[in-house]
C-alpha cells in the first residue's frame, strides 16, 4: 500500500513538471514569435537605407543646390531656361529696357532652382557608395528671406525595393531682398527714358554699376549684411539704353 502511494507520488509530480515544462515552452516559443513578428514589422516599415547614407544624400543636395543659387544670381534670375538676355564674354545676363518686360519673378526664379535640383539628385545618389539606382525626384522651393528647399527622391536597391528619401535643408542667401530692389528698381525706370540711379537707394542693398559698352550697363547687388570673408552672392543684371547719338 505504501509503495502504491509512493508511485502515484511521483505520476503526480511527474504531470506537474510536465505541464510546467509545457508552460514554460509554449511561453519561450510565444514570446520569441512576438518578438520575431515585431522585428520583422518593423524592418518592412523602415526604409532600407541607413541615417548615414540619408545625411550624406543631404549634404550632397545641399553643396550641389548652393552653386546653383549662385549661378542663378548671377544670370539675374534664371539657370538654364532663359529670356531677354544679354551675351557677355562670360556668361548669358538678364537684360532689361525702357519699357520693356518685367524681370524674371520669384516664382520663375523657384522653379529654376526646382529643376536644377531635381536633376541634380541623380548625381548625389549615385556618389553615395551604396547600390542604389535614381528613380526620380521633386524638389519645392521657397524663395523668402532666405531659399528653402525640401526633396523627395524615390530610389531603389538592387533587389528592385524602392523607397524614398525626404530632404529638407535652408541657404541662407536672401535673394528676395536682392530681387525687391532689382524691381524697385527698374519700376522707376520703364517710363524714363534717361537712368534714374537714385532708385537704387535701396535699403540694406549695396549696388555696383559698370558701364559694359555705349548700350549696356552692367549691374551688380549684392547685400550689406554679407560678411567680407564670405563668397559674395550678387544678382547681376544688364539695362540697355538707346546709343548716345554723337
Amino acid at each position: 500500500m505504501q509503495k502504491r502511494g509512493q508511485i502515484s507520488y511521483f505520476i503526480v509530480l511527474g504531470i506537474i513538471l510536465l505541464s510546467l515544462s509545457l508552460s514554460v515552452f509554449y511561453v519561450v516559443q510565444h514570446v520569441g514569435q512576438e518578438e520575431l513578428k515585431a522585428e520583422v514589422d518593423r524592418s518592412f516599415s523602415l526604409p532600407f537605407y541607413t541615417s548615414s547614407i540619408d545625411r550624406e544624400f543631404s549634404l550632397c543636395l545641399e553643396e550641389l543646390a548652393l552653386p546653383g543659387a549662385y549661378l542663378l544670381a548671377a544670370q539675374g534670375g534664371f539657370v538654364s531656361h532663359s529670356k531677354d538676355v544679354f551675351v557677355t564674354d562670360k556668361r548669358d545676363v538678364a537684360s532689361y529696357h525702357f519699357g520693356g518686360p518685367s524681370g524674371y519673378s520669384l516664382s520663375y526664379m523657384a522653379s529654376e532652382l526646382e529643376d536644377y535640383i531635381e536633376d541634380a539628385s541623380s548625381l548625389c545618389i549615385a556618389s553615395s557608395g551604396e547600390d542604389l539606382h535614381f528613380e526620380g525626384a521633386t524638389a519645392d522651393v521657397s524663395i523668402e528671406k532666405s531659399i528653402t528647399v525640401d526633396v523627395l527622391v524615390t530610389h531603389s536597391s538592387s533587389t528592385g525595393r524602392s523607397s524614398t528619401s525626404d530632404v529638407r535643408f535652408n541657404l541662407p542667401l536672401n535673394l528676395k531682398k536682392l530681387v525687391d530692389a532689382r524691381d524697385f528698381f527698374l519700376e522707376h525706370n520703364f517710363q524714363d527714358t534717361h537712368l534714374d540711379l537714385g532708385a537704387f537707394n535701396y535699403p540694406g542693398v549695396s549696388v555696383l554699376i559698370e558701364p559694359y559698352d555705349r548700350s549696356h550697363t552692367y549691374f551688380s547687388l549684392y547685400g550689406n549684411e554679407q560678411e567680407q570673408t564670405e563668397s559674395p552672392f550678387v544678382f547681376q543684371f544688364v539695362f540697355e539704353v538707346n546709343p548716345v547719338e554723337e
